[in-house]
């Protein structure tokens, strides 16, 4: 997917929009420390929409970002290359059934996960 960000045709436009990727993993940790959910959803989306802009999204990708979304997700954003793998969205569990139920419309599949203090383990 990196190869398809046209930095060699417009290289002052694509750095433009690296730079401020950049600052919102500075804003999302931030956001993370104090618990802001909402803080960090709207981070989670502004990143989004950078990276759609250097074209590392994908439609389908979308269509389960804006899903999350409308099912009141604080926020959602492609993770890995991008290109239509696989998302997350950011909530309260008070809305998974909500956002479960239009990822499912949407034609995704569901992983739900939750945070932990645990830190990496392996489980069998």
């Amino acid at each position: 997917m990196v190869r398809r960000v046209k930095k060699e045709k417009y290289p002052s436009i694509v750095e433009s929009i690296l730079e401020p990727i950049g600052d919102l993993a500075e804003e999302a940790l931030a956001s993370f420390m104090k618990k802001d959910l909402k803080g960090l959803g709207d981070v989670l989306n502004i990143n989004q929409g950078l990276l759609y802009s250097l074209g590392v999204s994908h439609e389908a990708l979308e269509l389960l970002v804006y899903a999350s979304l409308r099912g009141r997700a604080y926020g959602a954003k492609l993770v890995g290359a991008g290109g239509g793998g696989c998302m997350v969205a950011l909530c309260s569990g008070d809305s998974i059934s909500n956002i479960a139920t239009e990822i499912k419309r949407a034609g995704g599949t569901l992983i739900v996960t939750s945070k932990t203090n645990d830190g990496v383990r392996v489980e069998e």
